[in-house]
């Protein structure tokens, strides 16, 4: 697995980068060694963090994540994209949606539906909340 970090502060980008490893671990990613995610550490208008898939192998990730973020914050924003890059690589979901659907895991889910209440959102959002205490608690900075 290769895990590359630019752009922030040199503490931020430490952080990042045991951060990744640790959620990978967390998320059961470890066996995936083929994964490779670039964080781009930078100034974000309007969203905290995007996740991007670059390649159809689906193991070719971007994380950009809005660097004036408090580290809590950006550990969260860090983690949620995280989540998303297993989504795809497990190929849980798919991003390009289909005569107004969207598919994930063995269902399809319709365009209309708010976009915080998509389920690779909620899983998102709650794996962030769990594992932002994990990280925080096991001391990890």
């Amino acid at each position: 697995m290769d895990v590359r970090v630019t752009g922030g502060t040199k503490f931020q980008k430490e952080v990042a980068h045991k951060l990744i490893y640790w959620t990978v671990k967390q998320l059961g990613l470890s066996r995936m060694s083929s994964l490779d995610v670039h964080i781009i550490l930078k100034k974000l208008r309007g969203v905290d963090g995007e996740c991007s898939m670059e390649d159809e192998e689906k193991r070719t990730f971007t994380i950009e994540a809005n660097k004036t973020l408090g580290l809590r914050q950006l550990i969260m924003t860090l983690i949620h994209e995280m989540v998303h890059v297993k989504q795809f690589a497990r190929n849980e979901m798919d991003d390009f949606p289909i005569n107004g659907r969207q598919r994930w895991k063995s269902g399809t889910v319709p365009e209309s539906i708010n976009y915080d209440d998509m389920p690779w959102e909620k899983e998102a959002t709650r794996l962030q909340e769990k594992l932002t205490d994990e990280f925080w608690r096991e001391d990890q900075i």
